[in-house]
């Protein structure tokens, strides 16, 4: 086998000649140049090497022939057959040694085939390192080896692995297979059939991942797409981030698709609104602008701002509502938050319930604190505090603190416990007890059984009865009224026109204290009744009404008359002051209560 090296007539050995002798390395070169001392560390093999005055050639019967003479460097195999390829770029250098077409050549200027077989570097100083059938076709694009690559734009680059595509400016695969990198400055560094076809976007490895937009990334894992401006997905499987700045850390199926939306990982979940969040779980959405579901199953957040931090088909539709976790839990109202708990519902604006089964607070700033089937659905201001089956239906601040099956039915009305107690007059209360109700306004039961405070301020206790609610009770009313001079004043429950009625088919008997005291605290008195009165029909009669003590009086001229109020059946208190006198009455009524049925 034999060599001859010829070196060009266009570079600094224009002059040179040179002899490689058979024994090896040893060369005389006749010549003030050095470049024999470079291409004697290829040539390491004694062959036959000569040169002619023409371009570099090495020669023998494994090499193929170029035509030559632009100062270019390549080996020849099969000289004068059609695989010689192509006439080779002005200065390319081209060391493959084997090619399927003539094409397959280092034909761009200053272009480079490191070695391989059927590579083509057909543009300005490309570059294939080697590897099989691989392309570099645009200037400074580069292919370090590999098979069936493609650099198809300026400075794109593939580095190796198989049938990978840099095809945009500056494009860069750095091997795998089928990848692709076809945004301008994008970037696939490995994996299997992976797309960055975004400018700027990058690919960083897995199976299937696409980043189409710009400024788009996928770390890795597969399926994966970044579509939207700035998108991440950062691994899992088939995950999608299609808005602006939206990003998928992991899991499965998860989809970010609105602008700075975030998916942190799971499973099949959904951020749909503007940085919205979805921190992980299994079929979570966050669907509306800065909405979030930090995790569980099937959660919902739909309003704006609003909050699911777990558990299980929990839903915060209201803007600025909260679910902390539970299940089946629904916040539906702005501002309305759900501690926790199964199917509870705040239904009303910044209502609360803060856990327990199948609350409801419906009405403006309602609490349910807890327990089951509780429900504060007044206007405003309703609150339970737990229990079961207890309502505050009240228009405004009603409250039932537990129990069981309460209900405070009037505005401000309270009924702190028991079971089945009513609340129904306005300001009203019942402490506790069974089966006790307060319907009068400001009126109250403190406890027991089967208590009915049903006037204006009514005290009542019972602690059984007869047939009937309030039958047998003991009770305590408080009358008032203004006397200025000689003018007598009726004293009323509320002060100004609510009477002291006695009920239908009834007995008050008891004692009754009434004293006055003159604005200027001149003068006082003080008077004590033994009454009875009764109501059968719609006929009130006074039955007795006897002084007890001794009346006590500055004023001589002051006194107090009671009768009964047949008209209005009530018990009436009529106090007298005296001339240049404003003077405060009060009444209290203690007694007992007995009713019975009407025949």
């Amino acid at each position: 086998m034999s060599f001859t090296l010829t070196f060009g007539q266009e570079g600094p050995c224009a002059t040179a000649q040179v002899v490689w002798s058979v024994d090896g390395n040893t060369y005389n070169f006749r010549s003030d140049n050095n470049f024999v001392s470079w291409i004697s560390t290829i040539f390491t093999v004694a062959d036959a090497v000569s040169g002619n005055g023409g371009d570099l050639l090495v020669s023998s019967d494994q090499l193929p022939p170029v035509q030559g003479g632009n100062g270019n460097l390549w080996a020849e195999y099969n000289a004068g057959t059609v695989l010689a390829g192509n006439a080779r770029g002005i200065g390319a250098v081209d060391w493959q040694q084997g090619r399927g077409l003539a094409t397959q050549v280092a034909s761009g200027t200053y272009a480079t085939v490191g070695g391989g077989f059927g590579n083509t570097a057909s543009n300005g100083y490309a570059t294939v390192g080697g590897g099989i059938q691989n392309t570099a076709s645009d200037v400074y694009a580069t292919i370090g080896g590999g098979g069936g690559n493609t650099a198809s734009n300026s400075y794109a680059t593939v580095g190796g692995g198989d049938s990978n595509t840099a095809s945009n400016g500056y494009a860069t695969v750095g091997g795998g297979r089928t990848n692709s990198a076809s945004g301008y400055v994008s970037t696939v560094a490995g994996g299997l059939s992976n797309t960055a076809s975004g400018n700027y976007a990058t690919v960083g490895g897995g199976s299937a991942n696409t980043a189409s937009n710009e400024e788009a990334t996928v770390g890795g894992g597969q399926g994966n797409t970044a579509s939207g401006i700035y998108s991440t997905v950062a691994g899992g499987y088939t995950n999608t981030a299609s808005g602006i700045y939206a990003t998928v850390a992991g899991g499965l199926t998860n989809i970010a698709s609105s602008d700075y939306a975030t998916v942190g990982g799971g499973k099949s979940n959904t951020a749909s609104g503007s940085s919205s969040t979805v921190g992980g779980g299994d079929g979570n959405n966050a669907s509306t602008t800065f909405a979030s579901v930090a995790g569980g199953y099937a959660n919902t957040a739909s309003g704006g701002y609003t909050f699911v931090g777990g558990g299980t088909s929990n839903t915060a539709s209201g803007n600025y509502a909260t679910v902390g976790g539970g299940s089946a839990n629904t916040a539906s109202n702005d501002y309305a938050t759900v501690g926790g708990g199964k199917n509870n519902i705040a239904s009303g604006e910044s209502t609360t319930v803060a856990g327990g089964y199948t609350n409801t607070a419906s009405g403006y700033y309602a609490t349910v604190g807890g327990g089951t089937y509780n429900s504060a659905s007044g206007y405003s201001n309703a609150t339970v505090g737990g229990g079961g089956s207890n309502s505050a239906s009240g228009a405004y601040g009603a409250t039932v603190g537990g129990g069981k099956t309460n209900t405070a039915s009037g505005s401000y009305a309270t009924v702190g416990g028991g079971n089945t107690n009513t609340a129904s007059g306005d300001r009203s209360t019942v402490a506790g007890g069974q089966n006790n109700t307060a319907s009068g306004s400001y009126a109250t039961v403190g406890g027991g059984f089967e208590a009915l405070a049903d006037r204006y301020g009514m005290f009542a206790h019972a602690s059984g009865f007869f047939s009937i609610q309030g039958d047998a009770q003991a009770v305590e009313f408080i009358a008032r009224a203004v006397t200025t001079g000689t003018a007598t004043q009726i004293l009323n429950l509320d002060g100004s026109g609510t009477r002291f009625t006695i009920r239908n088919y009834s007995v008050l008997s008891g004692l009754c204290t009434i004293s006055g005291f003159s604005v200027d605290g001149a003068k006082v008195a003080i008077y004590q009744r033994s009454i009875c009165i009764t109501n059968v029909g719609g006929t009130t009669v006074l039955r007795s009404n006897s002084v007890v003590g001794t009346d006590f009086e500055t004023d001589a001229t002051w006194n107090v008359t009671i009768t009964a109020d047949n008209v209005n059946d009530s018990l009436q208190i009529l106090c007298l002051g005296s001339t240049g006198d404003t003077v405060r009455w009060v009444a209290v009524f203690r007694g007992l209560e007995i009713a019975t049925e009407a025949p």
